[in-house]
């Protein structure tokens, strides 16, 4: 699952990215129990962090594609 939308040199990066958001959802779960909500948007900007930084990975996935389509595409057109 990973290969379809990460490159593999990002694999270390993107496991690091699940593991904080695990951690973080582990922390909401400790806040919710205990009544600190005010460290909700804390974990909140934590989560919104990682999930960027995972949409960040996937976009450099998408750009290498298209980049490989439009070489082949002009290799092909040109030879």
């Amino acid at each position: 699952m990973l290969k379809d939308h990460f490159l593999e040199e990002d694999y270390n990066d993107v496991m690091e990215e699940v593991n904080r958001i695990l951690s973080i959802n582990e922390k909401a779960l400790r806040i919710a129990g205990s009544g600190q909500w005010e460290l909700k948007n804390t974990i909140l900007d934590q989560l919104n962090h990682a999930f960027e930084n995972l949409k960040m990975l996937n976009q450099k996935k998408m750009n290498r594609q298209r980049t490989l389509a439009i070489n082949e595409d002009v290799r092909r057109h040109m030879f």
